[in-house]
């Protein structure tokens, strides 16, 4: 098993601090990686943005699920609960009923998407991270919350995958 590796970054020029622990998934040459934290999250970070960077004798291993839907209740506005299915975790504003669904749903597609490749001869294995959902009560909210982390663009989209969360 790898080591947990630790790094320090500033995500814009002079902009805040981020410190993630987790592990490289590529190293350039020039010291630039994609670095995956352990709730599943990938970060390109250029090698000037790095401040500091170590390593530990920890094994890495994945977050909870538990634990990862604390972390998304820590990040969202309050009113938030989480639904976990196999596969995914759900932080939702919305009734529980409706999480649910989205829940089956997802699960559904899941399935099918796995029944498709092995139809064509491909195993894929089973998912290291479970991904993250967040199902807003209405429009409003989603939009204010897209805007605040992703910006005004992104609010308009209906739905997006964030790689750098691993969120939906």
């Amino acid at each position: 098993a790898h080591a947990v590796d630790h790094v320090t970054f500033r995500r814009q020029a002079g902009r805040d601090e981020v410190h993630l622990g987790g592990r490289i998934a590529v190293e350039a040459v020039d010291k630039s990686m994609l670095f995956q934290s352990a709730d599943g999250g990938l970060f390109a970070i250029t090698a000037e943005q790095i401040t500091k960077r170590s390593s530990d004798a920890a094994p890495f291993k994945p977050i909870s699920p538990d634990a990862i839907g604390k972390q998304l209740l820590a990040g969202l506005p309050a009113g938030f609960d989480i639904h976990r299915t196999r596969h995914y975790v759900i932080a939702y504003n919305s009734n529980k009923a409706y999480a649910q669904w989205v829940g089956a749903l997802f699960e559904r597609l899941h399935r099918a998407f796995h029944t498709f490749w092995q139809g064509k001869g491909i195993k894929l294995a089973e998912p290291e991270f479970p991904l993250c959902v967040l199902v807003f009560a209405d429009e409003e909210s989603y939009a204010d919350y897209v805007k605040q982390q992703y910006g005004e663009s992104v609010s308009k989209l209906a739905a997006f995958y964030a790689l750098n969360t691993n969120h939906v």
